[in-house]
């Protein structure tokens, strides 16, 4: 688990993560707590690479920085460069051969944005109707390639932690309420 400005901490013998870690502290950032997307991304570019692991969940952020501030334009910047990198994991997993139809990635935010207002893009929160929607890009071999699917029934954000279980072959527990994992259409229950 890493996220926000916090050093990727662990085995990284070769890898990129040392030089990461730097550049994110040497680089200014408008933020307080989050950084640019890219460093995510190369992180888990690099993680996938040392350490194989048959399930990744990343959360870029930089689209909600951007919202919050209201500067629209960096916001469709920053989600055409975030298209960018999914395509880069997917098609990275696919030409090799330890991660090709073995490796689920999901991708995914904390919070929705609600719809009820115009300006309701650039909030989230209580106060915020339909905030708890969120959105989930799964990409793996438990997922049949179905395009955008919209449900019926919203996803919410209490609902990624059983759907990563599901995916992994357990059924998550909390002391705290999780919703349920998210539609079945979202991965192959056969398998």
């Amino acid at each position: 688990m890493n996220s926000g400005m916090e050093p990727f901490v662990g085995k990284y013998n070769g890898s990129k993560i040392g030089l990461l870690n730097e550049i994110m502290f040497q680089i200014p950032v408008p933020w307080k707590s989050v950084r640019y997307d890219a460093i995510t991304h190369h992180f888990a570019m690099d993680y996938l690479e040392q350490h194989k692991p048959k399930l990744l969940f990343i959360a870029y952020d930089e689209t909600d920085e951007y919202a919050h501030e209201g500067k629209y334009d960096k916001y469709l910047i920053a989600a055409h460069r975030l298209d960018k990198y999914v395509a880069e994991l997917w098609n990275w997993t696919q030409k090799n051969y330890q991660y090709k139809n073995k490796t689920t990635i999901l991708i995914s935010t904390d919070h929705g944005r609600g719809h009820e207002t115009i300006d309701a893009w650039r909030n989230h929160g209580s106060s915020v109707a339909s905030a708890e929607n969120v959105w989930m890009a799964v990409l793996g071999p438990d997922t049949p390639p179905r395009g955008e699917v919209l449900d019926n029934e919203p996803m919410t954000s209490s609902q990624v932690a059983a759907t990563i279980g599901a995916f992994l072959g357990f059924e998550y527990s909390s002391e705290k309420p999780v919703g349920p994992v998210m539609n079945s259409m979202f991965y192959d229950t056969k398998r």
